[in-house]
């Protein structure tokens, strides 16, 4: 629990002294992408120091350099660093609650994100869809966490299927594997120190002559074999 008391200290001491420094930049969004950027290199950096958390990335060759969909489970806090920090241009689908934090959420809102509201069922999808179209035009990576929630390493939860309507025939779909969570605990600051591993699978098109629950199923079945042989190794 030390080293994690000592990341939370440093996270926190680092994203309030960058947040005020940095605010009179924060009203154009491609500095405030940098910032971001700096701010989750300097993090990933800490864990692994602080943490002992080694990064080990498969598959970086099927990352493309434009826009795409990213399809990834979702263990813990570690892969929200993660992505900003491989891929830079991203943009997250995110709960809109997390824009009321105070600092963290004003730049969240000006780098550019997805937000939804749970509450707000198909008009949530459609605005979705909306600001999904307007990020891919500007060659962003949509980042989808499709279990809604962060599950723990070896545990299995069905993927939601709301962000088929989001895929494009045109877009390439990354489904990515991930075992952070042996490394960083859910919903917590527990810290582990060991080989925290991600893993970028080649490409999948999608169009509507696709069926769409047998695509999700298929999707899913691919993440979490892979993710488990990623548990595998990491254990």
């Amino acid at each position: 629990m030390l080293r994690g008391s000592f990341f939370l200290l440093f996270l926190s001491l680092n994203t309030l002294i960058i947040g005020i420094i940095l605010l009179p930049l924060s009203f154009h969004s491609y500095l405030v992408g940098r910032i971001a950027y700096c701010w989750t290199a300097l993090n990933i950096k800490a864990l692994h120091i602080i943490g002992g958390i080694k990064l080990i990335i498969h598959g970086q060759e099927n990352i493309p350099k434009g826009q795409a969909i990213i399809i990834s489970n979702h263990q813990s806090t570690y892969e929200t660093f993660l992505f900003k920090f491989l891929l830079q241009h991203v943009v997250f689908i995110l709960k809109k609650e997390l824009y009321r934090i105070p600092i963290f959420g004003w730049y969240l809102k000006q780098h550019g994100m997805i937000s939804i509201d749970r509450q707000a069922g198909v008009a949530a999808i459609r605005k979705m869809k909306q600001q999904s179209q307007h990020y891919l035009r500007y060659k962003r990576k949509i980042i989808i966490f499709p279990q809604g929630t962060r599950v723990m390493p070896n545990q299995h939860k069905s993927f939601q299927s709301g962000f088929v309507s989001l895929l494009q025939d045109d877009v390439p779909i990354i489904p990515v594997a991930l075992c952070t969570g042996l490394r960083w605990k859910a919903r917590s600051f527990k810290l582990s120190p060991g080989e925290a591993h991600i893993s970028f699978m080649p490409a999948l098109s999608y169009d509507d002559t696709i069926n769409k629950k047998q695509f999700v199923e298929m999707l899913e079945q691919k993440i979490y074999d892979e993710a488990q042989r990623l548990y595998n190794i990491s254990k």
